[in-house]
């Protein structure tokens, strides 16, 4: 699931010339480099709006989020090599 979403992604950040894509990729980065104990709070805020507290749908939101991070950020660097 994480692929399906990341390879797009990082197609786009890897090919395409876009206005933000080096603040995105700086983004993606970022947010590799935050310690996973750091991120629970803001998740449990998330998942409280949203009501995916308790629910599959949480749990797969909580681990596709960094996973989605990694895969971009691997996937761009090695699109050009491949293409």
């Amino acid at each position: 699931m994480t692929l399906l979403f990341a390879v797009p992604a990082a197609y786009a950040l890897a090919r395409l010339d876009l206005a933000g894509k080096r603040a995105s990729g700086f983004y993606v980065i970022a947010t590799q480099m935050l310690p996973p104990a750091g991120l629970i709070i803001p998740y449990y805020l998330v998942l409280q709006k949203i009501g995916g507290l308790d629910t599959f749908g949480g749990l797969i939101f909580i681990y596709l989020t960094p996973a989605y991070a990694k895969a971009t950020t691997c996937t761009s660097h090695s699109l050009p090599a491949i293409c």
